[in-house]
C-alpha cells in the first residue's frame, strides 16, 4: 500500500520497517498490560456463562439511506 501512495505523492517518504517496529513495540506492551486476548475464546465463556454481551459493527455495504441496516 505504501508503494501505491508514493507513486501517487513522490516526495513521500516513508520507512517501513521503522514503522512497523513502533507498532510492534506498541503491541508487546499492550499485550503486557493484559488489553490483548482470544475475542473467541473470550465470547465462548461469557455465552457459556449465560452473560449477555453486546456488540456494534460496521456495516457499511448493508446500510440503506432510509431504513439503516437491512
Amino acid at each position: 500500500m505504501v508503494h501505491h501512495y508514493q507513486k501517487q505523492y513522490p516526495a513521500l517518504t516513508l520507512d517501513v520497517e521503522l514503522e512497523l517496529s513502533k507498532f510492534k513495540k506498541h503491541a508487546d506492551r499492550l499485550n503486557e498490560m493484559g488489553l490483548v486476548g482470544d475475542t473467541i475464546e473470550a465470547l465462548d465463556d461469557m455465552r457459556r456463562q449465560g452473560k449477555s454481551v453486546l456488540v456494534e459493527g460496521a456495516n457499511g455495504a448493508m446500510l440503506d439511506i432510509d431504513f439503516g441496516i437491512i
